[in-house]
């Protein structure tokens, strides 16, 4: 007959402890994560994927204010060209 398994020695060998009869029992490992821990880190990931869609949306906005800047000046400058080459009459 084997010599009963204590939980110290259990988990140094293969994580099994005994019940009253002698049977082996599997223990459960902390490998698990608390509900607490899924929220925090859900709540950390919508937060910085905001920012990062937040920084995107700035930078599509500015590059579109800043290609309409340009074409205007583009125009406008055009239209002084045209004026300071016309003859005044």
């Amino acid at each position: 007959m084997k010599p009963p398994i204590y939980a110290a020695q259990s988990e140094v060998r293969s994580r099994r402890v005994t019940d009253e009869v002698g049977m082996y029992m599997k223990r459960r490992g902390e490998d698990g994560e608390t509900l607490a821990e899924v929220l925090v880190s859900t709540t950390l990931l919508g937060i910085i994927g905001v920012g990062i869609i937040g920084a995107i949306a700035s930078v599509l906005i500015s590059t579109d204010i800043d290609r309409r800047s340009s074409h205007a000046e583009t125009v406008l400058r055009s239209y002084a060209s045209a004026i300071t080459a016309a003859t005044y009459q």
